[in-house]
């Protein structure tokens, strides 16, 4: 194989990848694919790693050692500065909840498995990862994990399959893509994060780079392929979206693209490998990884700093901080250690080896005391360590899930398990939340029930959430329960504007192939209504509760934390705004003497703000949609009065006039 040469145009490709990701974080120009950026690094990565290694194998020159130091000297001296930089930040800004995630993922940094770790923290309950300065690490685990087993399994292959190297590539690559698509839909947070399910966009660099791709002397073939190269690219920054099924098969166009270019680089002088070669960007692509690395922790600690509120114009301080930190950083510990002379003279294999083992162990223990006492909670107030506990509190019924009563044995059972009167509770995670104020209730009143939830999934008949394919199953068992049991009221409770809203967080379908809440979801509650009808005795419909930003106990945590003022809550003309959607369909059901509607807002909101606290300022959320404890137990001594005083409210809202439902709402709070 011909001795390695430097190609200006892979930088040129870097500088395109690292400024898609900062572009997607400082959410900056409109590259909404810009995390794509990751998958562009994993390409190139797998094309370099292969080409080294099969010039060393042909030359008789590859040993372990000699890779893994070089591996030590690219890697190591920016990671370590960067991680110990965020923990000596962390120890001073955060709060104990995520400066003892910061040392959970520091350590995980250390042992190559970051990418593990943030899996296992994934999920609908779980808290953001992307409140942790450590969330970007996953892709170096990734990689990491691929150095350890990738020169393995090249060396086996080179020994044994001989001119059949590349086939034997494009197989592993495909089987890894293969599991890519066929697992997207069942465990999106695995095969977005594991690197059984993203090898095949390494191995499709490494493709490249052993000639799997044929060569062409064709000048206008060799121009076309670059150019759609190219255009995939763009096409991946500009057209996939966050809520796109990724990786599966949309991470195949920019892979596809990438591999196209490095292997036009490899065939002949294209014109767009010319463009790559523009200095400005390959100057980019040279401080790509200090600048991966750093960009984040540094946007992280801003945003924290700042509470979380829209950067607006300090998004630009923030990325030239990003910048400059980042040119130091490859100015003066990247480089040093991959290029000077004498540093690698005097730094020998076993010297080096043994001083990245030592700063591996002392930035490990640094990690693990922040640890300490839930993230070293001796250093904030009472009451801001309180706060932060609301973030990640234990939640009740969790467990209930998805499961019908017969599937869930007593675990989900509310009030009186005993009692001959049967109240079901049926929701989405909104049900949830509540459930503890619907215990207390039926509780006291001498009443049973039982909780039937499932995450996303509103309480809707023939209704389906692309998102959470399970509903439409959850919901149809839920009705044949109903059916075959005796249920003198249903309580019906969820997130409703995500599912009413045009531009709701979820976009419903049926099973009339219609999509988009505008056409799903009118109408869809006169048609559960009237099937429910046949099988309980009375509905109750709880209306929309006002909610708060997803982040709510951290901004309360950090505005008491630095001494601001704390937010009150959210406009009640915006909230009226978008539970209109909602009460025009209840409006349309008309008056029913065995439906009632208990609408909750007006326990939180008065003319100009729905609040977040109680009158003893008790935080009423844990997140966006999502009743804290407190708030639990606020709304249970509100919904007990009214389920006592109001038996057979009409539909249409608990005022019941011919007045618009939507308009009412409004004007109830202008």
């Amino acid at each position: 194989m011909a001795k390695l040469e430097y190609r200006p145009d892979i930088d040129g490709l870097r500088g395109i990848a690292v400024l898609a990701v900062v572009a997607y974080h400082f959410e900056l120009g409109p590259l909404h694919g810009g995390f794509v950026g990751v998958d562009i690094f994993f390409v190139i990565s797998g094309f370099l790693i292969t080409g080294i290694i099969r010039r060393d194998l042909d030359n008789n020159s590859f040993s372990f050692g000699g890779f893994y130091e070089r591996r030590v000297r690219r890697i190591f001296p920016a990671l370590f500065a960067m991680l110990a930089t965020s923990l000596v930040v962390g120890f001073v800004s955060l709060l104990p909840s995520d400066l003892d995630k910061l040392g959970t993922s520091a350590l995980a940094t250390l042992a190559f498995s970051s990418n593990v770790v943030f899996w296992q923290q994934s999920g609908y309950f779980a808290n953001s990862a992307a409140l942790n300065p450590m969330l970007h690490t996953w892709s170096l685990g990734v990689e990491e994990q691929f150095y350890i087993v990738f020169p393995v399994l090249l060396l086996a292959l080179h020994m044994h399959a001989g001119a059949r190297l590349n086939l034997a590539l494009a197989g592993a690559a495909l089987t890894s893509f293969v599991a890519c698509v066929a697992m997207q839909s069942n465990m999106s947070s695995a095969v977005f994060f594991l690197s059984p399910f993203r090898a095949w966009e390494l191995l499709a660099g490494a493709v490249v780079a052993t000639a799997g791709i044929p060569q062409s002397k064709n000048r206008i073939l060799c121009e076309a392929l670059a150019w759609s190269g190219l255009v995939a690219l763009v096409w991946s920054l500009v057209k996939i979206y966050p809520g796109s099924s990724f990786p599966g098969w949309h991470a195949a166009v920019p892979v596809a693209g990438t591999a196209l270019l490095l292997h036009s680089g490899m065939t002949g002088n294209a014109s767009v490998n010319r463009l790559l070669r523009f200095p400005p960007l390959v100057f980019v692509g040279l401080i790509s990884y200090s600048l991966y690395l750093w960009h984040w922790p540094v946007l992280f600690y801003w945003k924290y700093r700042q509470g979380f509120v829209p950067l607006e114009d300090a998004r630009w301080s923030a990325l030239l901080l990003a910048l400059l930190i980042s040119y130091v950083s490859y100015r003066y510990v990247e480089s040093p250690f991959r290029k000077n002379e004498a540093a690698n003279a005097y730094l020998r294999r076993r010297t080096l080896l043994r001083a990245a083992a030592g700063l591996m162990i002392a930035l490990g223990i640094v990690a693990a005391a922040l640890r300490l006492d839930g993230g070293m909670k001796f250093r904030l107030s009472d009451s801001v360590n309180a706060l932060d506990a609301m973030r990640d509190p234990p939640i009740p019924y969790v467990s209930c899930r998805g499961e019908l009563p017969s599937d869930q044995g007593s675990a989900c059972i509310l009030g009186d398990a005993s009692a001959n009167k049967t109240v079901a509770v049926w929701g989405d995670s909104t049900a949830l939340a509540w459930a503890p104020a619907f215990n207390e209730v039926l509780s006291h009143r001498g009443l049973g029930g039982v909780l039937l939830f499932e995450s996303a999934c509103p309480p809707l008949l023939g209704v389906q959430n692309p998102e959470f394919p399970r509903c439409l199953e959850f919901n149809n068992s839920v009705l044949a329960w109903l059916e075959e049991n005796n249920v003198d009221e249903l309580i019906l409770v969820a997130i409703w504007p995500s599912y009413s809203m045009p531009t709701g967080r979820y976009s419903l379908t049926n099973t009339s192939g219609q999509m988009g809440n505008t056409k799903v979801f009118p109408g869809s509650f006169a048609r559960t209504v009237g099937e429910l009808k046949n099988w309980v005795g009375r509905i109750t419909i709880v209306g929309p509760t006002p909610g708060a930003p997803p982040d709510i106990p951290l901004r309360m945590a950090l505005a008491l934390q630095q001494g601001g003022a704390l937010p009150a809550g959210l406009d009640a003309l915006a909230f009226g705004r978008d539970a209109s959607y909602f009460w025009d369909e209840i409006n349309s059901l008309g008056r029913d003497p065995r439906v009632r509607i208990i609408d909750p807002a007006p326990w939180f909101c008065d003319h100009k703000l729905c609040r977040y606290l109680d009158a003893q300022d008790n935080l009423l959320y844990r997140d966006t949609g999502h009743l804290s404890l407190a708030g639990a137990a606020y709304v249970a001594v509100k919904f007990g009065a009214q389920f006592d005083t109001d038996p057979a409210a009409p539909a249409g809202g608990p005022k019941a006039t011919n007045e618009h439902s939507g308009a009412r709402l409004l004007n109830r709070f202008q």
